[in-house]
């Protein structure tokens, strides 16, 4: 699941620690958990939407060149995601929009 990008490195520690206490199927542990990432765009470009209307100080720093700006971002987008979001691709779509 990590290698395919549904699950976070902090997901795969989680699954393993209730693994270890009580085993069972790892993908049905994290559907129950609630740690599978979101890749659906769809919602993933809500997100943004939403970060980007939130934090337009931070946006025009990205805008003017400062990258650091884009981590504070996509950590807004993890928060508001309750971290499902897949980083990756949530970085992708703030770079898209804000390109």
């Amino acid at each position: 699941m990590a290698y395919k990008g549904d699950l976070s490195s902090r997901g795969v520690k989680d699954v393993l620690a209730i693994m270890y206490k009580s085993p069972g199927d790892p993908e049905q542990i994290a559907k129950d958990k609630g740690l599978l990432q979101e890749h659906d765009e769809g919602e993933l470009a809500k997100i943004v939407d939403q970060v980007i209307a939130e934090n337009p100080n931070v946006v025009a720093d990205f805008k003017s060149g400062k990258q650091a700006s884009l981590q504070y971002l996509v950590g807004q987008g993890m928060r508001l995601s309750k971290g499902s979001a897949n980083p990756t691709l949530l970085s992708k779509i703030l770079v898209d929009k804000l390109g």
